[in-house]
């Protein structure tokens, strides 16, 4: 048995001394600082890289990808109707069966009618006061689409102290495009201001921008988004609605104006229309100017109403005599239309720029002249000046489009953009008569 076990015991020896060349020292490796600071570094580095670069990316793709999952809507397109135009007395004269050769058919008489004739009507001081409160009536009604435009700037006084300077005129509210309300305002109001703040009737307020400034006229179109007013302020904040400047009653016709005719926002004025016949002449159009008895501030802004509360004219006293400073004249709002739809879609509008007046039927009969716009003078550098249009010469046509009035002529070019080539036809006077040509223009911008 001992025998037996020491035999054991020296196999066990000769395996642990053939295994013995396997057995090794393990030892930890010396840190090398220098080598781990720059993998530190470089790891730093990458990451920074990668998150600069994760940035950008998000932020470029981000309005993508919200558009492609939270589509915007898209504005509607601003469009007034289409105004009927009025026949005017010398043309209601002659009707059918007045020209040469039409059969002139019987007449049926018409029975006499009984007409009652007040003597006299006597008026109360209780009447005056019903008057006036059912025009108060319309001037509120009106207020609704009347808006407070704040232009605000921050400045620094002689103490390094800082305040706010703010100017204050009257809005109107004119479209709604779908996703903002679309307000007219005098741009040189709010000239140069770094933020435009609007008040509406029911007191809050919005923040605006500006969506494009017409340089012949000097008015803008300012936006406010929807989603940053109110529903109730959605509600009452109404589009106002535009008339016509053109009526043949509009001449003696009462008017209330309301705004700020007195300089002062909220006030209103009453009185009539003096005056529609004048028209300031601009760029590429001519506007009506409407001018009325009421008196008021030199530098009044809102809106003319009849009394279906309907807008004739926008409040601008810049082209009053200077000895008519302070009388509350308008632009008609007819010749606006086109312009407020074309600011309220930011349409970049194409200029050809002369400065016209309309040649009649009855002028164009008593001076043997075509009909069309006789170009009075354009302006320095403008495509007509650049294609050899001169003065006095008459526009009778732009591409296909007949020009019988500057009208017709402004309507034309807001069929083309600044660029097109376009085909204008004129009538010049060469040896006692007119003779027909045509020009090649390349429209430009207005400015």
């Amino acid at each position: 048995m001992q025998e037996k076990d020491k035999k054991t015991n020296e196999v066990r020896e000769q395996e642990e001394d053939s295994f013995e060349f396997v057995k090794e020292k393990i030892k930890e490796r010396p840190i090398n600082k220098r080598k781990l600071l720059r993998r530190t570094i470089i790891t730093a580095v990458m990451a920074l890289v990668f998150g600069l670069i994760a940035c950008i990316t998000f932020f470029a793709l981000e309005p993508i990808i919200s558009n492609w999952l939270y589509p915007e809507k898209e504005p509607e397109v601003v469009t007034f109707p289409a105004e009927q135009e009025e026949t005017m007395p010398e043309d209601m004269a002659q009707t059918d069966n007045d020209l040469p050769g039409a059969e002139q058919e019987e007449q049926t008489p018409v029975p006499p009618q009984k007409v009652t004739v007040y003597e006299k009507v006597e008026l109360t001081t209780q009447d005056y006061v019903k008057l006036y409160a059912e025009l108060n009536a319309i001037a509120e009604n009106m207020q609704e689409s009347m808006v407070v435009v704040s232009g605000v700037t921050a400045d620094t006084d002689w103490f390094n102290e800082v305040y706010e300077n703010e100017a204050r005129s009257s809005g109107l509210i004119v479209a709604d495009n779908g996703i903002e309300r679309l307000i007219l305002a005098t741009e040189s109001k709010i000239h140069d201001y770094q933020q435009i703040m609007i008040t509406f009737h029911d007191g809050s307020m919005a923040e605006a921008v500006k969506k494009q400034t017409d340089p012949n006229t000097g008015f803008c179109i300012l936006a406010v988004k929807l989603a940053n007013m109110s529903a109730e302020t959605r509600e009452s904040a109404i589009p106002a609605t535009l008339g016509s400047s053109n009526s043949l009653t509009l001449l003696g016709s009462p008017v209330i104006a309301v705004g700020s005719p007195t300089g002062s926002t909220g006030s209103v004025c009453y009185g009539m229309i003096t005056s529609n016949s004048s028209n300031v002449n601009l760029v590429d159009a001519n506007y009506r100017l409407l001018t009325t008895d009421i008196y008021g501030n030199a530098g009044a802004t809102g809106v003319l109403i009849n009394l279906s509360g309907q807008v004739v004219g926008i409040i601008d006293n810049t082209y009053n005599a200077r000895d008519m400073q302070n009388q509350i004249s308008a632009i008609g709002i007819t010749e606006l239309k086109q312009t407020i739809e074309a600011m309220s879609n930011e349409t970049v509008r194409a200029s050809i720029g002369i400065h016209g007046v309309d040649v009649t039927s009855a002028l164009s009969e008593a001076l043997q002249m075509p009909r069309g716009v006789c170009v009075q003078s354009f302006e320095m550098g403008s495509p007509a000046m650049i294609c050899g249009i001169q003065g006095n010469d008459i526009i009778t046509g732009i591409g296909v489009s007949v020009i019988n009035s500057m009208s017709d002529l402004t309507r034309a070019l807001a069929q083309y953009a600044p660029g097109d080539i376009v085909t204008v036809t004129l009538q010049r006077k060469a040896q006692e008569e007119y003779r027909t040509m045509e020009v090649e223009v390349t429209l430009g911008t207005l400015k």
